[in-house]
């Protein structure tokens, strides 16, 4: 089960010392935009957890329904109603849905004394990707649901629970998980009798209470100078489960964990620096390792899926040791402005959160804890690396995937709110889907590896720039298409300046003719509006096509957009080793990664 630890919105809540919680709250101030549409409180104090917010492009979009903006103002909702915005529920004000049918295209925000009452009703948040919208209680407010359903459109959605705030939860089926984190010192969380309760980042205070229940993912804080010695409990049933600073093995910690009678429990642990754990005996689902702070920190060897007779994870900053424990995922979560150096490892989920910076290469995520992205303000670039998961970028942050692929069957490419991301002769299962105020930067050469002398070759691939449905201030200027032969310094132009962007197309016509059989280096130049630019470079081989006996030479296969071509007879294997086709002459593909054997002999395509 791929879990999802991400979520809201950010502007919701994002850095420290929020007006609200200083006391300073007041309506027109805090609500009120200059271009009319209400932003919500732009700080709050995240800690870690509100890594909250992977989401939109506001938190506030569309129209947006007050209530409470008046004295003791109370919304009944029965039966069927929908609603397109994001509704905030302020100061006293009740928001009570009683046997409704209701439908929320947007966020539900609750502050002040705020409650929200839900009784036998259904609500669903149409989602179009995990954690788009999100709910959060704040302040002293309460969210009440009770014999129920819930279902966000088969994606996860982020609840956060801040400060002195109650969310609870009784008798309900949630269709789809739901990822709660508690911010604060003092968030109350109870659970009972619930379907697929979801999973819980606790905060450095406060109270979770989980019972009768089923799924439910439970992340124990180590916050810095806390000491530990942990057993997680086994089987498939929790009874009578404590953990609290009342434990004669932990101390520093200021939270108190209740489960009992609840199945499907897994364990996750939230470490952060200058911590001190020890976990043995037991089965640990996730392990997130925190980075805060200014310094340059180096991560390698770390690796999902491994049992640990006696290991200490190799960080310098922090002590964590697993003796007789299965970790199934490891998750990378940079914050503040602290640089992380990521090699040779295979994490679950890798995000950088704040001001942060992390740079991946040669590792694997595969999207056992999450994706691999960007949010805040921080820069991702991930250089020769796999992904079986979501690439997804938020936020104002910057995230570079160059020379690396998104492999599997499933996987979503997103830019989110004011983020860039930029793909770089990489392999991806589909193009970037651009919302809010994002901008997709597409730079790929995608032709076969092995070409003909004496030719006109169309040269094809992507070189554009695609912004979101509120604009960006990028845009694509123009890219430049050269070659030269391995071992030269001039590069050749095949075309230059050209202001039309390509997507899946030929990005020009490579005249062969008279040169010399060999390697030689493709490049691609695409620039944008402010004069920046990415290169991306393909190494392709110029020779003679024709049937060759040697074992060594190449084959006549020829990739032609989604289409293969061999003229004898061939098979083609998907990823998951499936014989997905098997004859001669032309057959076209899904986009994907598939293995050509031919004659006994394989080669590796890529179709887009």
């Amino acid at each position: 089960m791929a879990i999802f630890l991400a979520f809201l919105p950010y502007r919701a809540l994002s850095d420290a010392n929020s007006m609200l919680l200083n006391g300073a709250y007041e309506i027109t101030e805090t609500f009120t935009s200059t271009d009319g549409r209400i932003n919500a409180f732009t700080t709050f104090p995240i800690e870690f957890y509100a890594k909250i917010l992977k989401g939109n492009t506001s938190v506030l979009s569309g129209d947006t329904l007050i209530v409470g903006d008046t004295p003791a103002e109370t919304l009944r909702i029965s039966g069927a109603w929908s609603y397109s915005g994001t509704i905030v529920v302020v100061n006293d004000g009740v928001l009570i849905f009683d046997n409704a049918s209701a439908t929320i295209d947007g966020n539900l925000l609750l502050l002040g004394n705020g409650k929200v009452i839900v009784d036998s009703s259904s609500l669903y948040f149409p989602q179009r990707f995990n954690y788009q919208y999100g709910i959060v209680v704040a302040e002293n407010s309460e969210y009440r649901i009770t014999n129920s359903e819930t279902f966000f459109n088969g994606f996860v959605i982020g609840v956060a629970v801040v400060d002195s705030a109650r969310f609870v939860e009784r008798n309900v089926r949630n269709r789809d998980f739901t990822t709660f984190a508690a911010l604060g010192d003092n968030p109350y969380i109870e659970v009972e009798y619930t379907d697929n309760v979801g999973e819980i980042v606790v905060g450095r205070g406060g109270r979770y209470v989980i019972r009768h229940s089923d799924t439910l993912l439970i992340w124990h804080r180590f916050p810095p100078g806390c000491t530990a010695s942990v057993v997680f409990p086994s089987g498939d049933t929790v009874y009578h489960y404590v953990f609290d600073s009342s434990l004669t093995t932990v101390s520093g910690i200021g939270y108190s964990i209740v489960i009992d009678t609840t199945t499907d429990v897994m364990w996750g642990m939230m470490v952060e620096d200058s911590s001190s754990v020890n976990v043995a005996g037991s089965n640990v689902r996730s392990v997130g390792l925190l980075f805060r702070g200014s310094d340059t920190t180096s991560v390698s060897g770390i690796v999902n899926g491994s049992y640990y007779t006696s290991y200490t994870v190799p960080l310098t900053d922090r002590y964590l040791h697993f003796n007789n424990t299965y970790v199934n995922t490891f998750s990378l979560y940079p914050m503040d402005s602290v640089l992380v150096n990521v090699s040779s490892s295979i994490f679950g989920e890798i995000l950088p959160l704040d001001y942060a910076n992390v740079e991946v290469n040669g590792v694997l995520v595969d999207g056992s804890g999450g994706y691999l992205g960007a949010s805040g303000h921080s820069v991702n670039i991930t250089l020769f690396s796999s992904i079986t998961t979501n690439l997804q970028s938020s936020e104002n942050s910057i995230l570079l995937f160059a020379y690396s692929s998104q492999a599997g069957i499933i996987g979503q490419v997103i830019a989110a709110n004011n983020s860039i991301m930029a793909i770089v002769q990489s392999s991806l299962l589909d193009y970037p889907v651009v919302y809010d105020g994002a901008f997709a930067w597409v730079s790929n050469i995608r032709t076969p590896g092995y070409l003909p002398l004496e030719s006109s070759v169309p040269v094809e691939g992507d070189a554009y720039g695609e912004a979101g449905p509120l604009g960006s201030f990028l845009s694509f200027s123009s890219y430049s298409l050269y070659y030269q032969m391995s071992g030269d310094t001039a590069w050749v132009p095949i075309v230059e300046d050209v202001t039309a962007p390509v997507k899946d197309g030929v990005l020009g016509i490579w005249d062969t003719h008279g040169l010399t059989p060999g390697t030689y280096i493709l490049k691609l130049k695409t620039v944008v509006s402010t004069g920046d630019s990415v290169v991306a470079l393909r190494v392709v081989n110029l020779g003679t096509v024709g049937v060759n006996e040697r074992e060594d030479a190449p084959l006549p296969l020829r990739v032609e957009g989604r289409s293969l071509y061999y003229p004898g007879r061939y098979e083609i294997y998907d990823v998951r080793g499936r014989r997905v086709f098997s004859g001669s002459g032309k057959t076209t593909l899904r986009r994907g990664v598939y293995f050509v054997k031919v004659e006994e002999r394989s080669r590796k395509v890529m179709v887009r």
